[in-house]
């Protein structure tokens, strides 16, 4: 996945403050990734999560001596994250995919005769 580039648009909010995805977002790059982190940055678990991984973080480096081996960690932590997001992308396209096969039947209208 590539990063977002600065004069990129945000995917537009929903009601919920969540992007929406539609068809030119899903096939942006970059617009997908925006929406990708959105989601993530929007879920309190994955808030939890990323603390706990800076807390660990800042122990390891604390108790690594040699700067080479920390440079070393930072390597495989950033080759981690980048596979991470390629397959948030790649499952982001899939559940779209299946949810235009699949599209659940309509909500019936609040208020109405019952």
């Amino acid at each position: 996945m590539t990063a977002p580039s600065e004069d990129a648009p945000a995917p537009e909010p929903q009601d919920d403050g969540l992007p929406a995805l539609d068809p030119a977002v899903i096939e942006d790059e970059e617009l997908l990734a925006l929406a990708v982190d959105a989601v993530t940055l929007a879920d309190p678990v994955a808030r939890v999560r990323s603390a706990e991984i800076a807390m660990y973080q800042a122990w390891l480096q604390a108790a690594v001596e040699d700067a080479g081996t920390w440079r070393l960690y930072l390597e495989v932590e950033s080759r981690q994250t980048e596979k991470n997001a390629d397959v948030a992308l790649v499952i982001a396209r899939w559940a779209f995919a299946e949810g235009r096969r699949h599209p659940l039947p309509p909500t019936p209208p609040e208020g109405g005769a019952s």
